[in-house]
């Protein structure tokens, strides 16, 4: 089986890595979730939500929680929810995903934290925020080409994705990765540029704890279900 890096040869990768890897910063092109890199799953959120939602200041790091939970579009100053944090919190409790204890300490991939995504993809749509749009048609775009359980079990590809999903100078490398076999996508063990060996290192380190990752997809592939009828059976299910 090629490795993907076969693939991505001659003088545009080159410029591509170049302006994308070469910096201290390395910047997804295409997100699959709302998450910061310190702020990893839904249920770390929704701590905070509760905490929000309570008018109780935010335990810990106020300025990096109130960042994160702002990227989530949950709060905008750190002290109250938005209205999105108010909807994402009264649809977790009308399904019964609204109580703190709910934290993967026992592994639930784990229903609770799955249908949590699920809510908050769905008022997120309600209220017309872009940025979860983009969330759901970059997954409708990748199951053309992805079955979604390849999808949801190679957090490899699945990062791969997002950073390899960015055009500059007319050149996106993903138009050629896209489609290849999920085995093709795996940290290279061959000599690497250093621009390459940042941003696959980058890759690998997210992908090696990409819980987060996985639980939203997995709530991506419920919302898009072919019919409401669909979802709404998997959300009961789930609740």
């Amino acid at each position: 089986m090629p490795h993907f890096r076969a693939v991505l040869r001659g003088d545009s990768y080159a410029q591509w890595l170049a302006q994308v890897a070469a910096g201290p910063r390395i910047r997804p092109g295409a997100p699959l979730d709302p998450f910061s890199t310190s702020l990893r799953t839904v249920d770390q959120a929704a701590m905070d939500l509760f905490d929000l939602i309570a008018r109780r200041p935010l335990n810990g790091d106020m300025v990096q929680k109130t960042r994160d939970l702002r990227w989530m579009r949950l709060t905008d100053d750190g002290r109250a929810p938005t209205a999105l944090g108010e909807a994402t919190f009264e649809a977790w409790q009308d399904h019964g995903a609204g109580d703190p204890a709910l934290a993967p300490a026992e592994n639930r991939l784990e229903r609770s934290s799955v249908l949590r995504c699920v809510l908050l993809i769905r008022e997120a749509q309600k209220l017309g925020e872009v940025r979860y749009a983009e969330y759901v048609e970059r997954w409708r775009k990748l199951r053309t080409l992805y079955d979604a359980n390849v999808l949801v079990e190679s957090t490899w590809l699945l990062y791969a994705y997002s950073y390899f999903d960015q055009t500059i100078d007319g050149y996106n490398p993903w138009h050629s990765l896209g489609g290849l076999p999920r085995e093709a996508f795996a940290m290279p063990d061959d000599a690497l540029t250093d621009s390459e060996r940042s941003l696959y290192r980058r890759i690998n380190d997210l992908a090696t704890r990409g819980t987060g990752r996985q639980q939203f997809c997995s709530a991506l592939e419920c919302y898009t279900s072919p019919t409401a009828a669909a979802r709404e059976a998997f959300l009961r299910q789930l609740a």
